[in-house]
């Protein structure tokens, strides 16, 4: 029995913190990230009373369950808090059973977590959509005009798909709406069988029909307000930019992503002057939702648009046209990914030679170097670009920045940090400020959360973040 009831609140308090880590991060929900904390104390609390016990009924050596392979593959965060919301229901009932002198306790956390259950639900659903298209870095748009028949067009879009497109946007401009109808329920099959997104062209209607992830507008289409209210606020709405004011506005309409081009110029929009690589380079300095260069790019260009600042493509021809449209696929996202890094910053470029940096920093203190002076957080200095929280055991592996934007990192809590010249520990008790071209590490062996505020010189914070930041950090 104590075995049983160990292995059960073991389980848990485990199911308990994948499901406080969607809650405080992904749904920033701290109404339910208290009730998971508090289910997560009680149970915690009964292993702390019979800690000795439950322990000494341990074995692990001998315990014929761990042998058993899960054949469940949860590779997106619906399915991982569904996962683990059922996984902590099933415990509570497990040990409702096993531990009667508890029950009535069980079984009301078991009924208090179907409640939470649906709250948690509701909201992942609303976001769900916009947090996953963060991850989405290649982008096929359709066009079946040179296909002899729908069946080549369809095994051409799961080569695609199975060659790593994430998200795909059916566009047919001359194809009568039932036809479009017709293929894009079949598309829908393939985009859900590849988990990718699927996204429909102008046409917020047959969007809705389809109940597809979103639709795609021009600058003559309907706005994103009435697009939004058609479709639910679940659904991911881009707008095709070709200048930064309307970029600026698409982002103050509330655009889940843009699409910037075309790049160079393209049939597929014909009379359409090319925005060039100024406009790419534009955008990835000053837009901060997803945004995806598109128009007229190929195996043979991609990587001078991605030299610009693109850190996301969509392509037509190059892929959906190609004799191996998998192949072109793999090759396109291999050229994408190769730009990447596990940078803190967003833009990384190589540390010159005149960008060494020197000793390591002092604690709470600014940093002087060649490049200059910076406070990192001031009145009126300073703009939040991203706060990054690195869960207990997490490093991360952090490469010179670009030094246009002038970047820096704070560090509040727990951490351990590598520097050029010396390793240095940083205790709950200081901050750290330092540039990120600095930083060759960073690792969080402990047990608590650290949180990394990214911050870059040259706009203004809200007076919200001054006075949030401000207790943390000193009011310079």
């Amino acid at each position: 029995m104590k075995r049983i009831i160990d292995a059960n609140l073991n389980r848990g308090t485990e199911a308990l913190r994948v499901l406080e880590e969607i809650s405080r991060f992904l749904l920033d929900d701290k109404e339910s990230s208290q009730t998971l904390k508090l289910i997560r104390h009680e149970l915690n609390a009964l292993q702390e009373k019979d800690y000795d016990t439950l322990l000494s009924a341990r074995d692990t050596e001998n315990d014929i369950g761990i042998t058993i392979q899960n054949p469940d593959k949860r590779t997106d965060i619906e399915n991982i808090f569904k996962a683990n919301i059922k996984r902590l229901q099933q415990v509570l009932r497990v040990l409702a059973e096993y531990a009667p002198e508890h029950a009535g306790r069980f079984e009301d956390l078991r009924y208090k977590s179907y409640t939470l259950e649906k709250i948690m639900w509701d909201k992942l659903k609303e976001k769900y959509n916009k947090l996953i298209l963060g991850n989405k870095k290649l982008y096929l748009v359709t066009n079946s005009d040179k296909f002899d028949s729908d069946d080549a067009f369809l095994d051409a879009v799961a080569s695609a798909l199975k060659g790593g497109v994430d998200i795909l946007q059916l566009r047919e401009k001359t194809m009568p709406a039932n036809k479009i109808i017709e293929l894009g329920k079949k598309i829908k099959l393939l985009c859900a069988e590849y988990n990718a997104t699927f996204i429909v062209n102008d046409r917020v209607d047959i969007a809705a029909i389809l109940e597809a992830d979103g639709v795609h507008l021009g600058q003559d289409d309907m706005d994103v307000a009435s697009a939004r209210k058609i479709l639910g606020n679940n659904a991911i709405i881009g707008v095709s930019t070709h200048a930064p004011e309307q970029a600026q506005k698409a982002v103050q309409d509330g655009a889940d992503y843009i699409g910037m081009g075309p790049v160079f110029t393209t049939p597929t929009k014909p009379g359409r002057k090319s925005v060039g690589l100024e406009y790419v380079e534009w955008v990835s300095q000053n837009i901060d939702i997803p945004a995806f260069a598109i128009g007229g790019i190929d195996l043979n260009n991609v990587n001078e648009v991605i030299k610009h600042g693109a850190k996301r493509i969509a392509v037509v021809r190059a892929i959906i046209n190609a004799q191996s449209p998998e192949s072109a696929a793999k090759e396109f996202l291999q050229k994408i990914e190769n730009s990447s890094d596990t940078s803190l910053s967003q833009d990384i470029v190589p540390t010159t030679a005149q960008e060494e940096v020197v000793a390591a920093p002092e604690l709470n203190k600014p940093v002087v170097r060649p490049w200059g002076y910076y406070t990192v957080i001031a009145y009126g200095k300073g703009f939040l670009t991203k706060i990054i929280h690195v869960n207990p055991g997490q490093k991360l592996s952090v490469q010179s920045h670009n030094h246009r934007s002038e970047h820096w990192v704070v560090l509040s809590g727990m951490a351990k940090v590598t520097l050029e010249s010396q390793e240095m520990i940083l205790s709950p008790e200081h901050s750290i400020d330092i540039p990120v071209k600095a930083i060759h590490s960073l690792e969080n062996p402990y047990e608590q959360d650290l949180e990394i505020i990214e911050v870059q010189k040259g706009d203004l914070l809200s007076e919200d973040d001054i006075i949030r930041y401000a207790d943390i950090y000193g009011r310079v």
